[in-house]
């Protein structure tokens, strides 16, 4: 079934016109179909091309390591799992790669990525918590965004998915698992919470995650996708991406994970109950966005 065929048939024979926030919240995702100033996405791959590909130096790692690349030959295939996507691209600030910086700071805060947000659940400002910005598929498991940010009340927090490439099987696509808007399997609750660190809590987590969902017999959502469409999903939406049939293929991507600015109890897994100040833990970066500060 397609995306827009799930879309349609979640009305039934309702006459009412489709509800894009009722959707979102019985499974969990909605596709937007460029929806998004495909403009600032196009700036994006030509500067990534241009600044980013040729660059030598470090750089910060969605795994939290600092590593160089050399992405003459192509996608960094040898290491895409390791150290392929940039974290928080967005706060690069001054130096070689700032006009990328800044291009991925017009796009995720763009007026037309707040319109995708404000109609799944009708805030008036977001908040950008944390950015990667993919070359290649990360070839992840089946997993939940919760681990990294989910609010209370439950759900409320975004994982919004950009392609800067078309998003084909040869490349690794996306899937989502449709769920209900935060529900969460109560047999899972706690799993890793005693370990060491975040990334070992987080880790048997959705190891879990991953194994309840693949003994079920519940179906994914594998769409295909062009620059201007954007993916947007929940905290409690599993979800993952597919290895590349050819490894000489970039899927250049976005996620960035946002919460309504208005909520303010928030977290990471196990604990999302924590009490946080916009004032002091946030800076306004437009008339729709802020950035945590770090």
């Amino acid at each position: 079934m397609m995306v827009e065929d799930l879309q349609r048939a979640s009305v039934g024979h309702n006459e009412r016109p489709f509800d894009v926030a009722d959707f979102y919240r019985a499974n969990g995702f909605f596709l937007f179909r460029q929806a998004l100033d495909r403009r600032l996405v196009e700036d994006v791959a030509r500067i990534e091309q241009e600044i980013v590909r040729p660059y030598g130096g470090p750089l910060l790692r969605h795994n939290g390591k600092i590593a160089t690349h050399d992405h003459a030959m192509g996608p960094p295939w040898d290491v895409a799992r390791r150290q392929s996507g940039l974290l928080n691209p967005h706060r690069l600030g001054e130096g070689p790669l700032k006009a990328f910086s800044e291009a991925t700071t017009r796009l995720l805060t763009s007026q037309s990525l707040f319109n995708c947000l404000h109609k799944l659940d009708g805030n008036d400002r977001y908040t950008l918590h944390q950015s990667i910005f993919f070359f290649v598929s990360a070839r992840t498991d089946t997993h939940q965004d919760r681990v990294t940010l989910d609010t209370v009340p439950a759900g409320g927090s975004f994982t919004v998915w950009i392609p800067v490439d078309r998003v084909r099987p040869a490349n690794g696509p996306l899937f989502v698992v449709p769920r209900k808007l935060g529900v969460y399997d109560e047999a899972l609750e706690g799993i890793g919470a005693g370990g060491e660190s975040r990334g070992a809590m987080s880790g048997a987590y959705n190891d879990a995650v991953a194994d309840s969902v693949g003994s079920s017999e519940i179906e994914a959502v594998m769409p295909f996708l062009q620059p201007g469409d954007v993916m947007i999903f929940g905290p409690s939406t599993p979800h993952g991406s597919f290895a590349a049939l050819d490894k000489n293929l970039w899927r250049r991507s976005f996620q960035a994970i946002y919460r309504p600015t208005a909520i303010t109890r928030w977290g990471a897994y196990p604990t999302h109950d924590e009490p946080h100040d916009v004032a002091t833990e946030e800076v306004e970066m437009n008339e729709s966005f802020n950035f945590l500060r770090g």
